[in-house]
């Protein structure tokens, strides 16, 4: 990584979100596969917190690119698909964790459909 991209707030806030996140999933990991090896669980923290530094890193995308779209220069339209970005990726973990842990019983629709009625609001107004 170039020392001028480091000097930018924002990509420094990124990278220690980043670290955090592979030193937290590592010790998580070695603590499960320490204690339990059996019955896997930091996947599970993997995959949550991931999706909370993949939105991130979305958000400094469509921040940090110089295109000249609306997507990108709009700051609402911008913020609507952060958001957005955000809602499927839950969306979508949460169907995986239906299926995986309750297949028999489906409530993962019940947050997509409340939190689906607030994205599409902001998506209205942006």
């Amino acid at each position: 990584m170039s020392k001028d991209l480091l000097k930018d707030l924002a990509i420094r806030v990124f990278v220690i979100h980043l670290a955090a996140y592979l030193a937290g999933t590592l010790i998580c990991a070695a603590i499960n596969l320490w204690l339990t090896p059996g019955t896997l669980w930091f996947p599970w923290v993997a995959l949550g917190w991931g999706a909370a530094v993949a939105t991130h890193a979305f958000a400094l995308f469509l921040r940090k690119t110089r295109r000249r779209e609306r997507i990108f220069i709009d700051k609402c339209v911008r913020s609507f698909a952060v958001h957005l970005f955000a809602y499927v990726a839950t969306v979508l973990i949460l169907l995986f964790v239906n299926v995986t842990v309750t297949p028999k019983v489906w409530w993962f629709y019940w947050m997509a459909l409340g939190w689906g009625a607030g994205i599409a609001a902001h998506g209205w107004c942006a």
